[in-house]
């Protein structure tokens, strides 16, 4: 039988251990901005400095999406979880994830065909809007790996692992901080260096998220097309007021 862990022990435990790391979890997402800022910073070009700086802000909007998205996942796997029904948690954690990867890779897509016009509206120009769009061409496509990170991290809250949840995002910092100065500094390839690192750290917040869901909570179940309708519309009531 799946473990309830917050319908029992001390409440003020649960709120605290579930505040302090989910604050530590989300922090560490912003991090990743500050890391790059700092390697790219020591390159001594204060154009692509401000690239990374106006990429972030675009950047820090699609996340904020995902934050949204993770919301909404958790509150329906933890309802699932609470209710003792292992299989519910599982075929909620599957459309959560699914849906998630999917609306990111969209929202994603879109945010790249307007990038021009975003670069733009922020006050880019000249180089400084060139290579901010070259960044953000590259890095944007990833976002849907930082979703499914997120969820996966959610997911895992909701399941009460506290730390595991925490680590996921942990994690994509402490892989951004070695790829970034081999592939910035050691390889001088700048931004895409930059860009590249983030991949590599979306890519290591997916892992870290999926794996101990398939090894510790049963994995994942099949869905089909309409079980994914039907499941939008509970995820999207709870996720749109916080996107």
């Amino acid at each position: 039988m799946v473990q309830a862990r917050f319908v029992e022990g001390n409440l003020f435990r649960h709120v605290a251990v579930m505040s302090l790391t989910a604050s530590v979890g989300l922090m560490a997402i912003f991090v990743v901005d500050l890391i790059n800022m700092i390697y790219i910073g020591w390159l001594k070009d204060d154009v692509l400095t401000a690239a990374v700086g106006y990429g972030g802000a675009v950047l820090f909007f699609t996340t904020a999406f995902g934050i949204g998205l993770a919301v909404g996942v958790s509150a329906l796997v933890a309802r699932a979880v609470g209710a003792r029904d292992p299989a519910l948690a599982r075929e909620r954690a599957t459309e959560g994830l699914l849906l998630s990867a999917g609306f990111g890779a969209v929202f994603a897509a879109a945010v790249w065909v307007v990038l021009p016009q975003i670069v733009a509206l922020l006050g880019a120009s000249g180089r400084t809007a060139e290579e901010t769009l070259w960044f953000l061409r590259l890095v944007t496509p990833g976002q849907p790996l930082l979703m499914i990170g997120m969820v996966g991290a959610a997911i895992l809250r909701a399941h009460g692992e506290a730390r595991a949840s925490m680590m996921v995002t942990v994690w994509g910092a402490v892989v951004l901080a070695v790829l970034d100065p081999v592939l910035i500094l050691w390889a001088d390839l700048g931004l895409t260096g930059a860009a590249l690192a983030g991949w590599g750290s979306r890519l290591a917040m997916a892992g870290m998220a999926l794996w101990p869901i398939w090894r510790r909570h049963g994995g994942f179940s099949p869905v089909s097309g309409r079980s994914l309708r039907d499941a939008a519309v509970p995820l999207f009531a709870i996720s749109g007021p916080r996107s």
